[in-house]
């Protein structure tokens, strides 16, 4: 049995990211979970107020295209409502939800290189993008590219489910800044648990309100992955 050692992140204030090789566009459509599990590093987040009872492992990697996100969230009854992009109530949904400062400037407002997006289990997104305000631009549409696997029923309390996985592939060109090794973003990472008793989000960084890159955390570019070895 092949062994893998992998590197758990909880609760540092930074996060690796490691260059992926030339193959690496492909993946997002391809069978990549046996690839990426071959990903050494992962950070995992837990409700620390106990909330929700899920976890969620975030693997990552950077091509000189796209930046690429795996998320995986243990949880153990599936729920989804809305199947409409925008969605004013989509991060009721079960879902994942990230946040990037790209300049990494930590301000204390919502301004243009800032985005979000939340991706529910039917596979819609809900998106924007700061403003020279300091306020969210809803009318933005993100050009992300993503894949949401099942594992179990939606929408069925009568069975015990095991969660989902959300792959993501950022286009540089949309986060505005050029990919090199050493480069620091901002970032933080969140999942959101509908198991009928109100909304529970917890995320990595501890943001409060999550639109905050002044409390998010450094995400750091590196070179030299295995992923697609």
């Amino acid at each position: 049995m092949r062994k893998l050692f992998i590197t758990v992140i909880s609760c540092l204030c930074l996060m690796s990211c490691r260059e992926a090789g030339r193959n690496a566009a492909i993946s997002i459509y391809a069978d990549s979970l046996p690839v990426w599990e071959t990903v050494d590093v992962a950070l995992t987040v837990r409700d620390t107020c106990g909330g929700s009872d899920n976890v969620m492992t975030v693997k990552t990697a950077w091509s000189k295209d796209s930046l690429y996100l795996f998320f995986q969230v243990e949880d153990a009854d599936l729920r989804c409502v809305q199947r409409e992009d925008d969605h004013p109530k989509l991060f009721l949904d079960d879902m994942v939800e990230f946040l990037f400062d790209p300049r990494n400037d930590r301000g204390e407002k919502w301004i243009e290189d800032d985005i979000i997006y939340h991706i529910n289990l039917f596979g819609f997104k809900k998106d924007d993008r700061g403003t020279p305000e300091g306020v969210s631009n809803p009318v933005w549409d993100g050009t992300g590219r993503y894949s949401v696997s099942i594992h179990g029923t939606i929408n069925d309390t009568s069975d015990t489910d095991e969660g989902y996985d959300v792959e993501v592939a950022l286009p540089w060109t949309e986060l505005g800044v050029c990919p090199h090794d050493g480069l620091v973003l901002g970032a933080d990472f969140v999942c959101g648990d509908n198991d009928g008793t109100g909304r529970q989000l917890f995320d990595w960084s501890g943001a409060d309100p999550f639109r905050h890159p002044v409390q998010f955390k450094d995400f750091v570019l590196c070179c030299k992955s295995r992923l697609w070895l």
